[in-house]
C-alpha cells in the first residue's frame, strides 16, 4: 500500500533484506523505516533510513558489517556505545543506507523526555519526527506503539516549542544585505528565517521540526503541514532562488499571518517582541530607549 514510486518499492525490498539479516540475532525486537521511503515519495537519489531496536546493547556484534553478505559496503560505523546506540552507513549498489541502532528502553525514555516532560532538543525532535512516520519491517506491534507515542504530540509541547522558536532576525537585515550585494549575508539571514518559520508552522501542526537541525527537507515539512500561511513556501523559495526578487514585503505579510495564527491557537505565547522585530529599522529605534532596543535584540551592553 505504501509504494507510490519504483524507487520506494525497490528500497522497501532492500530494507526487508537488510532487516532479515539482523533478525538472525534474537535480541532484535523491532525494525522500521522512515523518511521518503516511509512516505512513498523516494526517488533514485533517496537514502534508505532504518531504525533497529534491541533488547540489550550489541557492543561487539557488528565489528564485521552483517550486510557484506548482500554486497553492502560500510563506510561509517560509530560503534555501539554503552547505551546501545550506534550508526552504520552503507552502500548497497547505488543506494545509501543509514542504520540506526537503539535500545528499545532508550527510545521509550527519549519519547518520555519530549512528549511527557516537554523537553525541546535537536536530538529529541529529530528522533520523534522519524518515529512518527515509522513503517514496520519487524515487530509490527512495537513499531505501532512507538509511532503512536510520537504522534501523541500534546498541546503543552506545542506551546513550549512556539515559545522557543517564534523569533526571527529583523527583515531590515535582508534589505541591508541586498543593498550591499552581500549574497552570503542575505542567504544566512533568509535561511534562519526559513528554519524558524517552518519550526513554528510544524509546532502549530503538531509536527517535530527543530530549527537547529539539518535543514534538508525543511520545505517538504512545510508542504505537509495544513495549517500555515498559504504563500509562505513559495515566498521563501522565490527569495532563495533570486535574492533580488522584491519579495521581502510578501515575506513580512506571510510572517505576520503566521504570528496571528500562533496568537489564535496559543494566546499565552508572547508575540510583541517578534512583531516589533519584523519592522525594526537600523536608521532609528522607533522611540525606544537604548536599553529597550538591546533587550529586544538580545544585545549585551559592552563592558
Amino acid at each position: 500500500m505504501i509504494p507510490r514510486t519504483d524507487a520506494t518499492r525497490s528500497r522497501l525490498d532492500l530494507a526487508h533484506r537488510i532487516v532479515g539479516i539482523y533478525a538472525e540475532n534474537s535480541d532484535l525486537v523491532a525494525a522500521g523505516c522512515c523518511g521518503s521511503v516511509a512516505r512513498g515519495t523516494a526517488d533514485d537519489q533517496s537514502d534508505l533510513d532504518l531504525y533497529l531496536f534491541w533488547k540489550r546493547p550489541q557492543r561487539d556484534a557488528f565489528e564485521t558489517a552483517p550486510t557484506e553478505s548482500i554486497g553492502g559496503r560500510r563506510f561509517i560505523f560509530t560503534g555501539i556505545d554503552e547505551n546501545g546506540d550506534g550508526l552504520e552507513q552503507i552502500f548497497v549498489e547505488d543506494t545509501k543506507v543509514d542504520i540506526a541502532h537503539e535500545l528499545l528502553s532508550s527510545q521509550d525514555e527519549l519519547t518520555r523526555e519530549v512528549v511527557q516532560r516537554h523537553e525541546i532538543s535537536v536530538e529529541g525532535f529529530k528522533n520523534l519526527a522519524a518515529m512518527s512516520e515509522l513503517v514496520p519491517l519487524r515487530g509490527d506491534s512495537e513499531i505501532k506503539r512507538l509511532r503512536d507515542q510520537a504522534l501523541a504530540y500534546p498541546e503543552a509541547l506545542a506551546e513550549q516549542a512556539l515559545q522557543a522558536f517564534l523569533h526571527f532576525p529583523p527583515l531590515a537585515l535582508l534589505e541591508m544585505c541586498r543593498e550591499r550585494r552581500d549574497a552570503v549575508g542575505f542567504a544566512d539571514v533568509l535561511l534562519r528565517i526559513c528554519a524558524q518559520s517552518i519550526a513554528c508552522v510544524a509546532a502549530l501542526n503538531r509536527r517535530y521540526f527543530h530549527p537547529e537541525a539539518e535543514q534538508k527537507g525543511a520545505l517538504d515539512v512545510l508542504e505537509r503541514c495544513s495549517a500555515k500561511p498559504p504563500r509562505l513556501g513559495d515566498t521563501l523559495q522565490e527569495l532563495l532562488r533570486d535574492p533580488d526578487a522584491n519579495r521581502v514585503a510578501e515575506l513580512r505579510a506571510d510572517l505576520l499571518e503566521l504570528i496571528a495564527a500562533v496568537e489564535r491557537a496559543h494566546p499565552s505565547v508572547p508575540t510583541d517582541r517578534v512583531r516589533w522585530l519584523l519592522d525594526f529599522r537600523f536608521d532609528g529605534s522607533g522611540g525606544l530607549s537604548t536599553e529597550q532596543v538591546r533587550s529586544r535584540l538580545d544585545v549585551e551592553p559592552k563592558a
